[in-house]
């Protein structure tokens, strides 16, 4: 399982919608996915997504033991479908499934329960407080 940037998530399926509703955009299954992987890419740099070797494409094909390039495997997934009925949303949610990704959000990482209760200072006096004037 790879764990990548929700934020990233979010741009790319905003990127990937953008490129379906371009009018001018090959219908060919192989070109289409090439643009899909080059915009894994740039959409990664966009967001300054840190992996292993700075590229994406590479990491998700190492980290996610892919027997085959994502290319290919995409290619595989996309050769036989309607390309004009795919979303954004469809198109990350057939990656996820080929790669395993989960999405993290670093807002929520960075501020659990435990950093909460420590930054805010919690001891529990307060609720003391409250008992003994009831």
């Amino acid at each position: 399982m790879i764990e990548l940037p929700q934020e990233y998530r979010d741009l790319l399926e905003e990127q990937i919608d953008e490129y379906l509703d371009d009018d001018s955009r090959s219908d060919d299954a192989a070109t289409m996915v090439q643009d899909l992987v080059e915009l894994l890419q740039r959409v990664a740099d966009e967001s300054e997504v840190e992996v292993q070797g700075g590229d994406i494409v590479a990491y998700m094909e190492n980290e996610g033991d892919l027997e085959d390039g994502l290319f290919d495997l995409l290619l595989e997934e996309l050769e036989d479908e309607d390309l004009e009925d795919f979303s954004g949303g469809d198109l990350i949610t057939l990656i996820e499934k080929i790669v395993e990704i989960e999405w993290n959000d670093g807002d929520e990482e960075s501020f659990g329960v435990e950093e909460l209760d420590e930054d805010l200072g919690f001891d529990g006096t307060v609720i003391d407080d409250l008992d003994e004037d009831f």
